[in-house]
C-alpha cells in the first residue's frame, strides 16, 4: 500500500513540475527581422564588379576550370586507375 501511495505522489509531483515549467513567460526577443535589411544594410549601390542587386557589373570576371578525367576499372584486382588533367584559367585582374 505504501509503495502505491509513494509512486502516486512521485507521478503527481513530476506532472506538477512539468506543468509549472510550461507556465513560465518567454523572454522578449531583441531581434527585429525587418531591421536586418534596412536602408543602412547596403551602404553602397554596387561597384564595377557587382551591382547592388547582385547582377554582374561591367568589370565582372569569373575564373574557369576544366577537368579531363580518364579512368579504368580492373575488376580482377578491384582497383581503379585514373589520370586527371586540370586546366585553370585565372580571369581575375589580380594575380594568384
Amino acid at each position: 500500500m505504501r509503495k502505491t501511495i509513494s509512486r502516486t505522489l512521485v507521478v503527481l509531483l513530476t506532472l506538477l513540475c512539468g506543468q509549472l515549467s510550461f507556465a513560465q513567460d518567454k523572454p522578449a526577443a531583441k531581434y527585429v527581422p525587418e531591421e536586418a535589411f534596412g536602408p543602412l544594410f547596403y551602404t553602397q549601390n554596387g561597384n564595377e564588379y557587382r551591382s547592388a542587386s547582385g547582377a554582374p557589373g561591367p568589370k565582372y570576371w569569373q575564373n574557369r576550370v576544366d577537368y579531363n578525367i580518364s579512368a579504368s576499372l580492373d575488376e580482377a584486382t578491384n582497383r581503379v586507375k585514373a589520370t586527371i588533367t586540370i586546366t585553370y584559367k585565372n580571369n581575375s585582374p589580380e594575380k594568384l
